[in-house]
């Protein structure tokens, strides 16, 4: 039998309600201060003292060439015959066509009855038909396409204005969907994955659920540091693969500072304090 002492010191003496088991719906707490329980237990270990913040500027990283060129390369490994990149290949062959750039290809001649570079790149293997002069200037167009994308959708621009925060950290968001009826489901959910996620956006209209089951969503809003950003593979996203969606992929163990949820109908909810929590 538990004394009154060693009952209020348990781990969740606030869920102190009649009845005491946190199934009568009337007297569980909404969903937002399970999520809330679930960010506090993850932040154990981390110092929530700490001033959080960032000496690495964001936009350092994108002076950085080898970034984009691993983020390239990352692209020609994964994506070689999707349709993306077929896509690119045929825009390339209507750009630099054999009939007008034969210097590009080593055997211009196989082409000269092609009209458009969709009717060929399906049969070819694009590497193979290019002279040395041909390889460095698909490479050369791929980074211009690339760039191009990271640009249409705003990707730089979201990067400038992150640069300007004096603590160096970023804002991203990211949606969470928890099932209904269930007791403690929300920090169930979170725990059992160890973290909140790796997979956030930086574009608040962006963030949804993916994988969604038909149960409550929740949008957080979190800052992080650079460094806490697995940057090869979210270039690689915004310049080809999803770059609709405007992926921030995280590294694994990193650290996000949730600042405060919100639901699908827009309505906040504050955070007793922010939390330091692992992704």
């Amino acid at each position: 039998m538990k004394n009154y002492l060693e009952f209020l010191n348990e781990k969740y003496r606030n869920q102190l309600v009649i009845p005491f088991d946190g199934t009568d719906p009337l007297h569980d707490k909404p969903i937002f201060m399970h999520v809330e329980d679930a960010l506090i237990d993850l932040s154990k270990g981390i110092n929530q003292n700490q001033y959080f913040h960032s000496k690495q500027n964001i936009e350092e990283i994108f002076e950085d060439e080898n970034n984009i060129k691993d983020a390239i390369e990352l692209y020609k490994e994964i994506d070689e015959f999707s349709d993306d990149n077929l896509r690119s290949v045929a825009n390339f062959v209507d750009k630099y066509h054999p009939n007008e750039f034969p210097e590009y290809w080593k055997k211009p001649e196989k082409f000269v009855d092609i009209k458009y570079g969709i009717d060929i790149v399906f049969d070819i293997q694009i590497s193979d038909e290019l002279t040395e002069d041909g390889l460095e200037q698909l490479k050369n167009y791929k980074k211009e396409l690339f760039e191009e994308n990271l640009d249409n959708e705003g990707f730089y621009n979201w990067v400038y204005d992150n640069s300007q925060d004096d603590d160096g950290l970023i804002t991203i968001y990211r949606a969470i969907e928890f099932n209904k009826g269930k007791f403690l489901d929300p920090y169930e959910n979170i725990m059992s994955h160890n973290g909140i996620g790796v997979f956030w956006t930086w574009d608040a209209d962006s963030a949804e659920s993916h994988w969604g089951r038909g149960g409550e969503l929740f949008i957080l809003c979190a800052k992080t540091r650079p460094e806490d950003v697995n940057w090869i593979q979210t270039i690689y996203k915004n310049g080809y693969d999803l770059n609709i969606e405007h992926e921030i992929e995280m590294k694994s163990g990193g650290i996000a500072k949730v600042i405060y949820m919100k639901n699908v109908d827009g309505k906040k909810y504050n955070l007793e304090k922010p939390i330091l929590s692992k992704c």
